[in-house]
């Protein structure tokens, strides 16, 4: 009886209000055949569900694309390089109804290690017709610091805010990009081409694009470098008459070995120390 009273007071998704969905309506909707599916009901609170990490990483900058997507094993955690782009797949799944959509955004606690706040949306229809998709977000970060982050799997990674519509979208999502087509994201349609830069005149290795690009400190990097280069080439010419001079001086022909190799010696050794500490 209490069971049917339950049955009888749990309002369907048609007789939800429109607006944001609460912690209350969340937890109705959180199920294997609702909006928020492999779902934790304890993870709906205030006006959001947390999602969690899941176990599969996007490398959109990866040259190969064999390597791009990455499918970690439970224990392992995904690693974020400095200045990194990576989307990482939600470990919950979705089906959003035409009249509905859901916003994302970072959790605080990640964004304050120096991942880029993200905020991204799932339209009405997500993740499209098929019903085969697997319907999982991704959520794109950006590492801004100088740092390794690492994300763990399980762990929270994003809110989710389920908004209802006053009526059903005309034109629902139709699956075009993401992980319905197993393409994330369609990266080369954005990257310059050598033969556009050229015709910007624009030359990524030029020394104000390097400074433009990578900073003051790379730029100052660069400098000591061609420093250090115009130092051994010197130090090499210095050497070479030196090796020279004992050459054609010397009456001893084991002097003069002697003299050639220490001299070859210094300068390997030289050159060694200076791009070991630079």
């Amino acid at each position: 009886m209490d069971a049917q009273n339950a049955s009888a007071t749990t309002p369907t998704w048609e007789e939800f209000p429109s607006g944001t969905l609460t912690d209350e309506s969340l937890i109705v909707v959180c199920s294997d055949d609702g909006i928020i599916r492999n779902a934790n009901p304890e993870l709906a609170k205030g006006m959001s569900y947390e999602c969690r990490a899941g176990n599969i990483a996007i490398f959109p900058n990866e040259t190969d694309r064999s390597k791009r997507t990455v499918e970690y094993d439970p224990d392992q955690v995904i690693v974020i390089r400095p200045h990194e782009t990576v989307v990482v797949k939600t470990y919950e799944s979705f089906r959003v109804p035409h009249d509905c959509y859901i916003r994302f955004w970072l959790k605080g606690s990640l964004f304050t290690h120096g991942l880029a706040p993200v905020h991204t949306v799932a339209d009405p229809g997500f993740p499209g017709a098929d019903p085969e998709a697997p319907g999982h977000m991704g959520i794109v970060l950006h590492n801004m610091s100088n740092r390794y982050v690492k994300i763990k799997p399980g762990e929270g990674l994003a809110k989710a805010e389920v908004v209802k519509l006053t009526a059903k979208v005309r034109r629902p999502y139709s699956g075009q990009h993401g992980f319905a087509t197993g393409v994330w994201p369609d990266s080369d349609k954005y990257h310059c081409s050598t033969e556009l830069l050229k015709s910007r005149k624009i030359q990524p290795t030029s020394k104000s694009e390097v400074a433009r690009a990578y900073g003051l400190g790379v730029d100052l990097m660069r400098k000591r470098i061609a420093v250090l280069q115009f130092a051994i080439s010197i130090l090499s010419g210095v050497v070479f008459f030196m090796d020279l001079a004992l050459l054609l001086h010397s009456k001893r022909s084991d002097l003069k070995t002697r003299a050639a190799l220490l001299a070859r010696y210094s300068l390997h050794s030289l050159q060694g120390y200076c791009l070991e500490r630079y």
